[in-house]
Parts: structure tokens; sequence; C-alpha cells
């Protein structure tokens, strides 16, 4: 299996997904561009192939697309950033795509407990949180609309909330894990560990062969730790 081509099409396809039912999706034989007008997420441009200098600053001649973040990886990464640099463009953040066999049980037993997003109530908690995690919104109403086919789960210690996980399974091998933080006043504390248990035991319950993410630098040795493999960069660009 192609698991560097399955977290990408898992990572993108779930973009693709929130930007048509929530917003705007656009996509041609260079690109594809994902937004939501109320939300900082996806709000991405990504591209299906290695573009030349030219198909770039067409495409970002256009100050309402300068607003979006360029999501890059693959081969090609270094080049593109020159050209993405020299149209003003700087990284945003540098991510590490990951991914873990569920060849083995998981049987957490974590201090926290998970509440799945059912209504526009938990909805409102889970975009909070995700806001005071990561720092940036994730609209309500986004997560009210995607819910059918994407689990938003909240993390709970002791009547409290202390964080955020997403589950997108895109297709039957590979569960996509995103939007997994603490808010910072929980953190250091192992939440962390045990909402990834618990998040992969849900995935390898339904079936999932593979678990995919993108890891910050801060969270890339807690996945290591739990055996995930680094496989390839991500970097993010944005103009400022």
């Amino acid at each position: 299996m192609d698991l560097v081509k399955a977290n990408i099409e898992n990572l993108t396809s779930l973009w693709r997904f929130a930007g048509q039912k929530c917003g705007h999706f656009f996509t041609d034989e260079h690109h594809a561009i994902s937004r939501v007008s109320d939300s900082n997420w996806p709000n991405k441009i990504w591209f299906h192939q290695k573009p030349d200098h030219q198909v770039i600053k067409s495409l970002l001649g256009t100050k309402e697309l300068e607003k979006l973040t360029i999501a890059t990886w693959g081969s090609y990464i270094g080049q593109l950033q020159e050209q993405l640099e020299s149209c003003g463009f700087e990284i945003n953040n540098e991510l590490t795509g990951m991914s873990l066999l569920l060849d083995h049980p998981v049987k957490p037993k974590p201090d926290i407990s998970l509440q799945q997003v059912t209504d526009h109530e938990s909805a409102a908690i889970w975009s909070r949180l995700f806001q005071v995690a990561f720092g940036y919104l994730i609209h309500p109403d986004t997560v009210i609309q995607t819910m059918d086919k994407v689990s938003y789960y909240i993390g709970r210690y002791q009547e409290q909330n202390v964080g955020t996980a997403v589950l997108y399974i895109d297709s039957p091998n590979t569960a996509g894990i995103h939007s997994m933080g603490i808010v910072p006043e929980q953190r250091r504390k192992g939440f962390a560990e045990d909402l990834l248990n618990l998040i992969l035991d849900i995935a390898k319950q339904k079936g999932a062969l593979y678990a995919t993410l993108q890891a910050s630098e801060m969270g890339k040795r807690l996945y290591l730790r739990r055996g995930f493999q680094e496989d390839f960069p991500l970097k993010n660009f944005v103009k400022h």
C-alpha cells in the first residue's frame, strides 16, 4: 500500500468535502481550492502535480486567493518553495506525514473519555476547544454540516473538556486522524496519549488497516513513541 498517497488522499478528501458541504470547492488539472468563508479551515490551495512558475503567478495574482494557505508536499517541494517565496509567501508551519499499521489491539486504559459531537451544543463546545488548542477557528456550522462523514470528538476528564480529535475514514483501509489537540492548561498530563489511543481503538474497530496523520514537531515525539513511521514532509505557506 502506498502510505504517502493514502495519507495525502485522506487529507485532501477531507478538505474537498468541507468545501463542497460548507463553502466553495474548485479543481482543474493543475490545482484545487477549498474554502469556507466563516471559518479559518480548510481555506487551502494545493497542486495535483508539479506547477510551473507561470501557473503559480497567474493563480496568485488574485488577492482573494492570496488569503488562503498553500499546502505543499512531494519531490518538488523545494523548488516550489523558491517560487512561492519569490511571490511573497512565507512558511506558516512544517508538518510530517506519518502512518501506523493497525495490526495489534490497542486496548486503551485512559484517564479520559470521548464524547462524539452530535448536535449544535456539542459542536459549539468542540469549536471553542479547538480554537483554544490550535489558535484558529473551525466554525460550529462547519462541524454540523460535515459530521455525517467526519467524526468529531471531545476529550473529557472528570467532567472537564480537555481536548479535541477528528477521525475521517475516506476508504476502507485508511483512517485519518486530524485536529488532535489538548488545551494549554491541560497539557503535560498524559491526556494526548490517552486521546490518541482512544482514537486508534475506534479506527481499528471500524476496520481500518492504517492510521495516518500530519504531525507538528511538538506532536511528533508522541506518535513515534506510539509506533508511527515518518513518511513525508509537508509545508504550508501564507502571504502576510
